[in-house]
């Protein structure tokens, strides 16, 4: 399908970008708004986050319909902003059981998930940034979390998304 472009802006009108994700997201949102509260670049930020959610717990927070109903919401985003996954070192079930985080099942089943959450925004038809998450204090965790950054990246821009990688952004020699 052809995407649909954002009806064009009228002068001195903000961008409306919609800021999806968990915890982490939530303090995106919040970064974006302090940052355009300051002057800005000219964005309407809208945050749609829940707190220790995530991709793994359907059970606690089933992302797939709730990106739906905020997509299917009256409100036009210009463009989507995606920030999540800090609470996704967890064990995901499936068919054949319990998947352990981060084994080859786990990845294909968590990979399929962010298929199908980047496919709901692309067809939106606007543009889409997926943030990556920043290196951790923890170096297990770290490592954990540039695992996942690794699924988002191959997912987001092979469905023609931009993946923000600001790994580096957050990281020196301590």
């Amino acid at each position: 399908p052809v995407a649909v472009s954002p009806p064009p802006a009228q002068p001195g009108a903000k961008l409306s970008v919609a800021v999806v994700g968990d915890n982490i997201g939530y303090h995106l949102a919040q970064g974006l708004i302090d940052t355009e509260s300051d002057g800005g670049i000219g964005l309407a930020i809208t945050r749609k986050t829940k707190d220790s959610s995530g991709i793994v717990r359907e059970d606690f927070y089933d992302w797939q319909k709730n990106l739906r109903d905020i997509l299917a919401a009256p409100e036009n985003y210009g463009a989507i902003i995606v920030m999540i996954g800090t609470n996704d070192r967890q064990e995901l079930r499936d068919s054949a059981g319990r998947q352990e985080p981060l084994s080859p099942r786990w990845k294909e089943i968590y990979g399929a998930r962010i298929d199908a959450l980047v496919a709901q925004i692309k067809a939106k038809g606007v543009p889409f940034f997926w943030i990556g998450l920043p290196i951790m204090r923890a170096e297990r965790y770290s490592g954990d979390m540039q695992q996942l950054n690794d699924i988002y990246r191959s997912k987001v821009e092979a469905a023609g998304g931009r993946y923000v990688d600001i790994w580096d952004a957050f990281a020196d020699e301590k």
